[in-house]
């Protein structure tokens, strides 16, 4: 503080003396006054100071407080926005939002602000407690509106659901809507417009009895008697719909069922017309059914009759008519074939003596055309035929079950089974019946797959189709279905199912015999034959037919019609000559052979690959041994079968020990005759004498 000058009073001074100065009293106030005035003037200095920086220090505080505010409403809303989404999305349950949210907030920390003067710090609660009541309200309005959210998506499912009740056939449609007006009350509760509520709720009212209206239009739509009800039903004014349904709702289903009852009506005046129209077609198509010999099933003749309920009497009585000749077209099919031809004679003559009716005449027509076409049925698909008279069908083949080999078993029991009912009808009918195992699209189908195959392919099918049917006489029937103009094909499928490893084409003395197996033999056939056929190498050089047939007989003494090798056995000869010639052809396109002349030593193989060894029986005879035999295993073995079949005939001694005597005629591959010069040697019974070789020679 600055110091007041006092001046020397009462001091002396040694170089100045005391100057004694007279003051008034006016001048001592006026001194006084200045003191005073000069010591107030420090204190409200020091005041103005402290008062500055007490401002200074408020202010600071408020602008904290500020700040704090502002920095916990962003976390409050951020909290809030964070909550309101989490609900929208779902993921929070509404009726959990409260709580979780007053939950978050609570760890929202509220900072504490010093220097705050009373006042400042009670705004400054009241700030944060603003804040905090402001989310609350947020919160509240969004659990608010997701539950009114809520509640209208389910009073939406509810109408949904109760519209597809309202929907079903015989539903009661009047306690369908008391069920959905009791959602009203709880939707207004939940906050839903009353206006929307009650719009929605008629708007159901109306599409469900609409939809009844609708139904009854639809279900008795052919039942006039019922669009009549629903006529009224919709347009009297006590009808039923009257209070039910908008006018334009009720107009335009009454316009429906007018026109459907004009169309009911119109229908039943031209019904009689268009009844014997229809009959009169009925009748022709069983004339037709009639004269294929093919019965009517059961389900054929019950719509053909329920046509003529609304017949006129005379199309009732001729459709009746076609039930008696359906019977007697039936009965004589039935009969063997000589005797069809006897009835057919007899009814004819009688008509032409007699006389009859004209529908005796179409009778007796449709008869003949019916047993013509069953015989025609019976020689070509006796399968068909039998199927048609048993009023059944025929299984279809499973030809995809011969890719795989633990499944072919399945091919060869189904035509092991159709075989067998072959056989009986041949008892029944004759031996003119076909062994037609296949029907004529299985047939082609198999045709088709084997001639997209290649040779390899072909063996490898038709020997899993001979392992299937284990039986040489269907498999060699499916064989001549296949191709009938193709014997190689048959011959070749027999030879690839042979179980023998192979054949012995050359035989060398100091070096090992050429040998084949049988599923190479079948492959160079087959690919011989396609190049006969043209499908392979079409430049390909071939030795004229004739040349080789010449020299195909010189080998195997195929014209000696008595020792020869095919002796006593039509047909043979020129199937065996195709089949070697197939081979010998696939062979030489295997050798390369482009010269188209004839090798004796390639044909002498190809007749050995193809038929077996030709074995020269005791000078009388030639036969073929088993596919795979040798000559010499086949002569021991021809011995001794001959010795024990002899004494089985109670032959003499002189016979059963003297086999050197006799000659051989080839019956089948393992079954023999045996001859004496140009007789049959018989038993004791009269019965020729045959031999069966057994073994393999292998």
């Amino acid at each position: 503080m600055a110091k007041i000058p006092m001046g020397n009073f009462g001091q002396g001074a040694a170089t100045a003396p005391v100057a004694h100065t007279r003051v008034s009293g006016q001048g001592l106030d006026a001194v006084s006054r200045a003191v005073g005035d000069l010591a107030s003037t420090g204190m409200q200095l020091a005041s103005r100071y402290q008062h500055q920086q007490d401002e200074e220090a408020e202010g600071l505080a408020r602008a904290k407080a500020a700040n704090a505010q502002l920095d916990y409403e962003l976390q409050v809303d951020n909290a809030t926005r964070t909550m309101e989404d989490d609900v929208a999305t779902g993921s929070v349950p509404y009726a959990e939002a409260q709580a979780r949210y007053q939950e978050a907030i609570g760890k929202i920390e509220v900072p504490a602000i010093a220097g705050l003067p009373e006042p400042l710090q009670l705004a400054y609660n009241r700030g944060i407690e603003r804040t905090k009541a402001g989310g609350a309200q947020t919160m509240e309005r969004v659990v608010r509106n997701a539950r009114r959210a809520d509640f209208k998506g389910q009073f939406d499912a509810a109408l949904d659901k109760l519209g597809k009740i309202s929907g079903m056939p015989g539903a009661d449609i009047g306690a369908v809507i008391e069920r959905a007006r009791a959602f009203a009350p709880l939707a207004q509760q939940a906050g839903l417009d009353q206006a929307v509520v009650s719009k929605r709720l008629q708007d159901f009212s109306d599409a469900a009895w609409t939809t009844q209206a609708t139904q009854r239009a639809i279900f008795g739509r052919e039942d006039a008697g019922q669009l009549k009800q629903l006529e009224h039903d919709l347009s009297a004014g006590d009808g039923y719909y009257a209070d039910k349904l908008d006018p334009e709702k009720r107009n335009a289903l009454l316009s429906q069922v007018m026109i459907r009852q004009q169309s009911l009506q119109d229908r039943a005046e031209r019904a009689a017309d268009r009844a014997d129209a229809k009959a009169q077609r009925v009748l022709d198509q069983i004339d037709r059914q009639i004269a294929s010999g093919v019965p009517g099933t059961p389900e054929m003749w019950t719509s053909w009759a329920g046509v003529f309920t609304e017949a006129s009497g005379d199309l009732k009585q001729q459709f009746n008519e076609r039930l008696q000749s359906e019977k007697e077209v039936q009965e004589v099919l039935r009969m063997p074939a000589d005797q069809q031809a006897t009835y057919l004679q007899k009814a004819e003559a009688e008509l032409m003596t007699k006389g009859g009716t004209v529908a005796r005449k179409q009778n007796l027509d449709r008869t003949r055309a019916a047993v013509e076409s069953a015989q025609k049925q019976l020689r070509e698909t006796p399968l068909l035929f039998n199927a048609s008279r048993e009023g059944g069908e025929v299984e279809p083949l499973k030809l995809e079950a011969l890719a795989d080999p633990t499944s072919a078993w399945e091919v060869g029991a189904q035509l092991q089974e159709r075989a067998a009912t072959i056989d009986a009808m041949r008892k029944r009918y004759g031996s003119d019946v076909q062994m037609a195992v296949l029907l004529p699209q299985e047939a082609k189908a198999l045709a088709d797959t084997m001639k997209k195959s290649t040779a390899t392919q072909q063996v490898d099918m038709l020997a899993q189709l001979r392992t299937a049917t284990m039986d040489d006489k269907v498999f060699s029937a499916v064989m001549q279905q296949l191709s009938p103009d193709e014997p190689v094909v048959a011959y070749a499928g027999m030879l690839s199912a042979k179980e023998r490893a192979a054949v012995t084409l050359q035989k060398h003395t100091f070096s090992a015999n050429v040998t084949a197996g049988a599923r190479d033999v079948a492959a160079t056939m087959l690919e011989g034959n396609r190049l006969l056929q043209g499908k392979g190498d079409n430049k390909f050089p071939l030795p004229p037919e004739r040349d080789f047939r010449e020299a195909f007989n010189r080998m195997t003494g195929a014209k000696n019609k008595v020792s020869g090798l095919f002796s006593g056995r039509p047909g043979a000869a020129d199937v065996a000559m195709q089949a070697v010639r197939a081979y010998y052809t696939g062979q030489s396109a295997a050798e390369g052979d482009h010269s188209g002349e004839i090798n004796s030593d390639r044909l002498e193989s190809a007749i050995n690959a193809a038929l077996g060894e030709i074995v020269v029986v005791n000078g009388a005879s030639r036969v073929l041994a088993p596919w795979g035999m040798s000559a010499d295993d086949f002569e021991d073995e021809a011995e001794t079968a001959f010795t024990q079949a002899a004494r089985a005939a109670q032959l003499p001694d002189s016979v059963v020990n003297n086999f050197g005597a006799y000659g051989l005629r080839q019956i089948g591959e393992r079954t023999f005759y045996v001859t004496r010069g140009r007789e049959f040697l018989a038993g004791k019974d009269g019965k020729p004498l045959t031999i069966t070789i057994t073994g393999s020679g292998r």
